[in-house]
């Protein structure tokens, strides 16, 4: 009897326990069958062409380069072309501050102005000198120091008046334009660089 009862107690419990397992199988079974199918968006496949777009960097080298230097040394200002672009002979690519040459510019067209005075005054006396020299009233020292006065006041306006001349070139070399027609090609010289005629800009 003690035997009988020893063996009954150990299988109540696991009696129990698969009793739940199938009782849940069959709820999850139930639930399955429950639920509805998912929803497949399905879309007939279409045959077109697609652009393929393709990106690389790289230079270009001209058959006939030209190196673009400045012809006066300053600050650079401004640049007015796009790189890569077309350019045409005698277009505006760069522009240096012009200020200074501007200034200079001014003060050697005073100085030929004075000149141009001071040798005014020499030739009236050299013109006079001349007529009192004939008269034989002053010396022939005396004619000829008014004489190389008014020649060394000639000479001086001259080499005044090339100085503008020059003046006006600096001016206008502050604008640096294309020599030929072409592409134009990736700057080497940024804003605010101090340029030169050693220095290729592009």
């Amino acid at each position: 009897m003690n035997l009988e009862t020893h063996l009954r107690i150990p299988l109540a419990p696991l009696t129990m326990t698969m009793g739940l397992l199938i009782f849940s199988a069959c709820n999850h079974q139930e639930e399955q069958k429950a639920a509805p199918p998912p929803e497949v968006l399905v879309t007939d496949a279409a045959t077109r062409d697609v652009p393929v777009y393709r990106e690389w960097i790289g230079t270009l080298d001209g058959s006939e380069n030209a190196d673009i230097r400045a012809k006066v040394t300053g600050y650079l200002l401004k640049r007015d072309y796009q790189e890569g672009s077309l350019v045409k002979k005698g277009d505006l690519l760069f522009e240096i501050d012009s200020r200074p040459f501007t200034a200079a510019q001014a003060q050697a067209m005073s100085q030929l102005d004075q000149a141009i005075a001071d040798q005014t005054a020499t030739q009236s006396d050299a013109d006079k000198s001349k007529q009192l020299f004939e008269k034989k009233v002053i010396s022939d020292l005396e004619y000829t120091n008014k004489k190389q006065a008014n020649e060394a006041s000639i000479a001086k306006v001259d080499a005044l008046k090339a100085s503008v001349e020059q003046a006006k070139l600096n001016v206008e070399y502050c604008k640096i334009i294309s020599p030929v027609d072409g592409i134009a090609g990736i700057a080497q010289a940024q804003i605010g660089d101090l340029v030169g005629s050693e220095r290729i800009l592009y």
